[in-house]
């Protein structure tokens, strides 16, 4: 099972006569759950569902996405949504975890792309090719062909923090709560931009 260029591996899932089941899959190194209920009541079938994630592997997630983009850690994530009418409604926690011989850094282009979703801007700056952080921390909404990002990872400065930088120096990522909404068409159109700036 495939989603763009994101692969599901090792999907198992059973359901019962009323279309609610549960399964299981494989997603970059980490394992994930799911409940869905799917509802006939039109040509076109509603689909609800919840899902799980654990020990994901960040790296490999965001080269399948964009090779240009470098991030490295572990993962965890859970949420709930629906398709209707092949529209998507999605939210969605994240959060980095620490495990032992995993770097977690990032290098320029994905501070730039997490800058464009957040609305906000890199708060403070350390290092050379690649930036250390010791926490990654949000919530993600998609609905009507927006996305709203909000960062968990603490505040500074009256904005909440998307990615926390470390003791020794890194980078810290905000987000403006008045300007973390943007149309997803825009902010594929910003971040292609962006990397095309050297």
């Amino acid at each position: 099972m495939s989603l763009k260029n994101l692969k599901i591996l090792n999907f198992e899932s059973v359901f019962n006569e009323k279309f609610v089941g549960a399964g299981t899959f494989r997603f970059y190194n980490g394992n994930g759950s799911i409940l869905y209920n799917i509802s006939e009541l039109s040509n076109k079938p509603d689909i609800l569902f919840e899902f799980g994630i654990n020990n994901t592997n960040l790296a490999q997630i965001v080269h399948s996405l964009n090779e240009e983009i470098y991030i490295s850690g572990i993962l965890d994530a859970e949420g709930k949504g629906f398709f209707v009418n092949k529209t998507l409604s999605l939210e969605m926690t994240f959060k980095s975890i620490r495990k032992k011989g995993i770097k977690q850094l990032m290098n320029f282009e994905a501070v730039k792309v997490l800058s464009s979703m957040g609305g906000g801007n890199p708060i403070k700056t350390l290092g050379s090719s690649n930036f250390g952080y010791s926490q990654m921390s949000g919530k993600i909404t998609v609905n009507n062909g927006y996305l709203t990002v909000e960062g968990l990872a603490g505040e500074k400065g009256g904005k909440q923090l998307l990615v926390k930088s470390g003791l020794f120096g890194g980078v810290n990522l905000s987000v403006d709560k008045k300007t973390n909404t943007i149309k997803i068409e825009e902010l594929v159109n910003i971040i292609a931009e962006q990397l095309k700036t050297p």
